[in-house]
């Protein structure tokens, strides 16, 4: 996990945009970060590193899960990510107001998870 730039802490770059800051997830990995109450939404732009695109290998999804007193949920999950297919996604999703914590997800699909680069990019609460 990379917070402020890209996995290689170049600038996040992805779906021909370049981003200041950012979060970077290797596949499979996460990071959770306690919520704030004055949250209301998260919102993020995700998509694959353009450095891999090269390799063509890397196929990554995306979650966005609320830590609730009563258990998880899901507050929004992206496709399949990939060069060639969809390849950046946005997310906009309510926090329900009894979440305790925020986690980023970043899944290899089950199929390897070689230049599996996930980049979570104007990534933020509101």
């Amino acid at each position: 996990i990379r917070l402020g730039s890209g996995y290689d802490e170049r600038p996040v770059n992805f779906c021909g945009c370049r981003y200041e800051g950012g979060m970077a997830i290797h596949a499979n990995g996460f990071a959770t970060f306690a919520r704030d109450p004055q949250w209301k939404r998260v919102v993020a732009t995700v998509g694959v590193d353009e450095a891999h695109r090269v390799w063509g290998q890397s196929s990554i999804g995306f979650r966005i899960v609320a830590e609730r007193a009563a258990g998880e949920t899901v507050l929004g999950t992206s496709p399949k990510i990939s060069f060639g297919g969809c390849e950046c996604w946005h997310f906009d999703c309510e926090i329900p107001s009894d979440t305790k914590n925020i986690r980023f997800e970043v899944d290899g699909m089950g199929d390897g998870v070689d230049s599996d680069h996930g980049h979570w990019a104007e990534c933020g609460f509101l």
